[in-house]
This record gives C-alpha cells, structure tokens and sequence, in this order.
C-alpha cells in the first residue's frame, strides 16, 4: 500500500492542478470580454449620448474644450468625472447564467439605458451598450453590448472594482436641470476688475471694490452719505475675493411654480462682478419664505421666521434662471461696506 501512496497522492495533486486551470480557462472571462464595456483611454471621447425606455435624451459633448449638456449648458465636473472614470473603470463580472438569461433580456429591453460613446471626428460611437438593473446582490448592473448595430447574445453582469454598488444611477439620471454646472463664481482677487453688492433695503452695507493696480484695490460705498472716513485694509480685500474662488448653488429651481413672481420681487441683494477677461455675472438673492423644506421655523425666542434662514433663491441670466442657494455657501460673501476697515480692541 505504501508503493503505490506516493502515485496517488501525486495524482491527487495533477487533479487539482488540472481542476483549477479548467476553472480558470472555462469560467474566468479574458481580459479582453472584462473590458469588452470599458474605455481605456477617456482623453479620447467627445461626446456621449443617453436615452432610455421614456423617450429621455442627454447629450454630453466636448466643444472648444468645454463639456456642454445638450448643447446648451456647461455640464457639472463632478457628474461629468463620475461617468468618464466609470466608463474606464467598468469590468465584466460574467455573463448572465442560461437560467436567468431570458428574463434578464426581457427587463432590460423593457426599461433600457442606451448610452453611445463617441471619440473626436468620428461619425460612429466606439462603444454601444444597453444599461439594466441591479444583479440580486446589488454590487453589478445587467448590460448588453451592441455591435454593428446588433446586440450581443448574451447579457453580462457589470461592475465596478473597490465599489460596493451597482452602475445604473451612474447613467440613470437623463434631467438636464441636473446635469447643469452649478459653479456660478470661480475666480481670484488676481482676476477681478470689480464686484459690486448692493443691499437695497439696506444701503449702508451696500459697496464696490474696484481694482487700482498689479495688487491693489479701493473699496467705496454705493452712496457718499455712507463713506467711512477711515483707512481700509488691502489684505481684507483680498482674503474677501479669494472666498469667490468655487461658488455654487444647492440646485437649479426652475419648475417652481412661483417662479416668475419670485424673480420680479425686490431682491434682497444684488451681485455683479466683472473679470479682467471681460467676463460678467449677475446674480439676484431674494429672500425664501419659510416652506416645507425649512429645517428653522422660528427664532431663539420661540417666535415664527418668516424667511428660510439656511437658503435664498437665486435669479441668474437675467430671470432667465431660478436657483437655490445655501446660506453655508453664500454666507461669507454677503459682508458689508464696514467690514474692510481696521476695527481697534476696545
């Protein structure tokens, strides 16, 4: 018995040996089937379309440099960033079982995401696929691969590597208002030529800083009978620009139903800053009456607010737009004319 013990333990091992590498040659996808729904190289794509079951279209495309939604937005970076790093990124699991193959079919033809991908100057996308929903463990999507305009024959299960979710959100949401860049100041104190904030219920905070020099601005009030005969400091100028670096809006409101009634009220500020590029933009702040949405509705003591205390709407390209804005974000912008002079200890 000990003659032959040597043989069958050395068969044993060749048997799992040869298990292992038929696992590997039968049920491991290549390398080339995980990437078949990938981009390698994202540098390369100038345009993206996405439609689905309901008849919505989105548009995401490259012009001068700049990512546009539907040709008429500048698209969110952050938005934009998520699907261009899962279009690299996204890997074939495997293919749908045979057992679950016909209905997996069924639900994502019934309620595709079609997503097109397109590299500059050519006419055809490079890359055609159907999005579905989530794989019963919630960590991959069911997908379908076109090519030459015909589907693949079977479906796979898609994922993304270090992500503990599913893909569809990632190409679900089709609303441009979404996919609207929600930046709506972003520059220096070496960029300004001037900014203006006026308070028109409150004028004595109202000012206007204009550049005098290479780093060096005056600041002034809107009206003379408010003038601080005093010396401002340059340093507070340029620590209150440099706030404007990244501003943006909570989001873009413009299925509200007062709309036109909100954008044509006295505002409670009104902002305006000019670049040296030329460049300007307005914004109107009104005050948010006190809604559903409001975490405040009264004060310290106990009485009822009559305004949201953490937001105010936001009229922008001349009332064409209406957005919301956080008091977070906006809050250290709104100072007043007296806040750029030396204040001594007491």
């Amino acid at each position: 018995m000990k003659k032959y013990s040597f043989y069958i333990i050395a068969l044993l091992i060749l048997l799992i040996i040869a298990g292992v590498a038929g696992y590997k040659f039968w049920y491991k996808p290549p390398v080339s089937f995980e990437k078949e729904l990938s981009v390698e190289n994202i540098q390369t794509i100038s345009k993206i379309t996405i439609d689905n079951f309901q008849n919505k279209h989105l548009v995401l495309e490259k012009t001068n440099g700049v990512w546009m939604v539907n040709g008429k937005y500048e698209a969110r970076p952050e938005l934009l960033q998520m699907i261009l790093n899962t279009l690299q990124r996204q890997t074939v699991l495997a293919p749908v079982p045979k057992t679950a193959h016909d209905n997996v079919v069924r639900e994502l033809l019934a309620e595709y995401i079609k997503v097109n991908v397109y590299e500059e100057g050519e006419a055809e996308p490079i890359k055609t696929f159907y999005v579905g929903g989530a794989t019963t463990d919630n960590k991959a999507s069911y997908m379908l691969l076109e090519k030459d305009g015909k589907a693949a024959e079977r479906p796979v299960m898609v994922y993304l590597p270090s992500h503990s979710g599913y893909l569809t959100p990632v190409y679900a949401d089709l609303n441009e208002e979404n996919w609207r860049n929600r930046i709506v100041f972003s520059f220096t104190s070496s960029e300004v030529q001037s900014l203006e904030l006026n308070y028109l219920q409150q004028p004595q905070n109202s000012f206007r800083i204009e550049r005098l020099g290479t780093d060096s601005f005056a600041v002034n009030p809107l009206s003379e009978e408010f003038r601080i005969n005093d010396t401002y400091l340059q340093k507070y100028i340029r620590q209150y620009l440099d706030f404007y670096a990244s501003v943006a809006l909570e989001t873009f409101d413009n299925g509200n139903k007062g709309k036109d009634t909100i954008v044509h009220t006295t505002p409670y500020c009104l902002m305006t800053a000019k670049l040296n590029n030329g460049k300007t933009q307005r914004l109107r702040l009104h005050y948010m009456p006190i809604n559903e949405r409001s975490q405040s509705v009264t004060d310290a003591n106990g009485m009822p607010l009559k305004y949201d205390a953490e937001h105010y709407y936001v009229a922008l390209n001349d009332g064409k737009d209406l957005a919301i804005a956080q008091y977070y974000v906006f809050g250290k912008l709104l100072r007043s004319y007296k806040d750029f002079y030396y204040k001594p200890v007491q």
